[in-house]
């Protein structure tokens, strides 16, 4: 006995690039607009920790989408809060560094109280290397050429 669904699936339309919400074969990201509540998810996810790329893929947002949005955004601030219409894609920058001082706060508060501690700053190492990156100086004094470090 085989199993039969009850309802038929319905036929969906095939997209046209000339659509609005055109993606492309096998996506599922559509085109959508900054709003506050894209924001507040945007910042939800990062203070969770996740990347950007997770979460343009989590909320259906292009990346390129996302990283023009995040450089008007700059510009918006870099230029004095100027032009007015660019506010919503300022606030969108300073809620997501926010979000991200939020985690890296969380993270080191953690850190301080475990004592799997090496964890933790391994995420912070991966995640803002410029700030918690591991440096290894070369003195002056010694003699130095790219070379050496085959050997």
């Amino acid at each position: 006995m085989s199993f039969k669904p009850n309802h038929k699936r319905p036929k969906t339309k095939l997209k046209s690039p000339e659509d609005d919400a055109y993606s492309k074969p096998g996506a599922a990201v559509t085109r959508r607009k900054l709003d506050k509540e894209l924001i507040a998810a945007i910042v939800d996810l990062t203070l969770k920790g996740l990347p950007a790329d997770t979460i343009c893929d989590y909320l259906g947002i292009w990346q390129s989408t996302f990283y023009r949005w995040t450089t008007r955004g700059k510009q918006y601030i870099e230029a004095n809060f100027t032009p007015a219409e660019d506010e919503i894609f300022g606030r969108l920058v300073v809620e997501i560094r926010r979000a991200f001082a939020g985690y890296k706060k969380r993270i080191i508060t953690k850190m301080h109280k475990s004592r799997m501690w090496p964890r933790e700053m391994t995420i912070l190492d991966r995640r803002d290397r410029r700030n918690f990156g591991r440096y290894e100086q070369v003195s002056s004094n010694e003699d130095y050429s790219g070379d050496d470090k085959f050997l």
